[in-house]
């Protein structure tokens, strides 16, 4: 992949178009709409005793339980980079995210702290790495 017609621009692009197949996730319960996981994390409470999270396998993204008590005190679930999922969606989202990896991978990114920095961008961690590149002048 030619590294030259990769913009910064491009990757942001695709970055949120992976970004928009996981959230939002919306309460069956009330309603309520929860547009990130900081959001989804922000406005509900945490089981106190929540299942045990999968454990993945090294290097191995798989997802993240994220069991909570919406405001309405229904219990709700969010999988968050859930690669297991077989459906149509899963199988866009998987794709996304390939892409937006292999175009970091092709200006020069380490692939582990692409994939890393990807996943605290879906999770609505900060990417410090990721906010220098995007609004670093391209040259």
């Amino acid at each position: 992949m030619a590294t030259e017609g990769i913009s910064r621009q491009h990757i942001l692009e695709n970055l949120k178009a992976l970004h928009a197949d996981t959230f939002p996730k919306i309460c069956g319960q009330c309603g309520a709409v929860f547009y990130s996981p900081d959001d989804y994390l922000r406005k509900n409470r945490r089981f106190f005793r929540a299942p045990r999270p999968a454990i993945p396998a090294p290097n191995d993204l798989s997802f993240v339980q994220l069991y909570r008590h919406c405001r309405c005190g229904s219990a709700l679930l969010a999988h968050v980079c859930d690669r297991r999922d077989e459906t149509e969606p899963g199988r866009r989202r998987r794709e996304k995210f390939q892409r937006v990896l292999d175009l970091l991978v092709a200006r020069g990114w380490d692939r582990d702290i692409a994939r890393d920095e990807i996943q605290k961008f879906l999770l609505g961690e900060k990417s410090s790495l990721l906010e220098i590149f995007l609004t670093r002048r391209e040259n």
